[in-house]
C-alpha cells in the first residue's frame, strides 16, 4: 500500500527546481522560484505544516555553497555531480504553516 512517484526532466545549464517529496504533484508546492547569477530563491506554499527534501540543481561552481532555510542556516548535501560540473543538492525544509511569515517555507542558495 505504498507508492512512489518520480518526475523526470532534463537538467539544463541553469539553476533549476528539480522536485521535492513535500507534495505528490511534483511542483504544486512551489509558490515562486527565482534564480540569478550565483543565487536561487525558492518559496513554498505555507498554508499547512509539512517537512521534506527539496532537490535543486546549480550549474558548475567552484566556490562555497551556502543555504538559508526559513531565514536560518540550512543543511544540504550534494547528491549528484553532473559531467559538466553542475550539482544536484538535497535540502531539508520544514514548513511551519505560518502564512503571515514571508520566510516560512523559503530556501535561498548562494554559490
Amino acid at each position: 500500500h505504498e507508492t512512489e512517484i518520480f518526475h523526470m526532466k532534463p537538467i539544463l545549464d541553469r539553476p533549476q527546481y528539480v522536485g521535492s517529496d513535500i507534495h505528490f504533484t511534483c511542483g504544486y508546492e512551489v509558490l515562486s522560484f527565482r534564480a540569478k547569477t550565483g543565487q536561487i530563491d525558492v518559496t513554498f506554499k505555507n498554508y499547512c505544516r509539512r517537512s521534506g527534501y527539496v532537490f535543486l540543481y546549480i550549474p558548475q561552481t567552484h566556490g562555497e555553497i551556502r543555504a538559508t532555510v526559513n531565514q536560518k542556516v540550512g543543511e544540504f548535501e550534494v547528491i549528484a555531480t553532473i559531467p559538466d560540473g553542475g550539482r544536484v543538492l538535497r535540502v531539508w525544509l520544514t514548513i511551519r504553516g505560518k502564512k503571515k511569515s514571508e520566510h516560512d517555507g523559503r530556501i535561498t542558495l548562494e554559490y
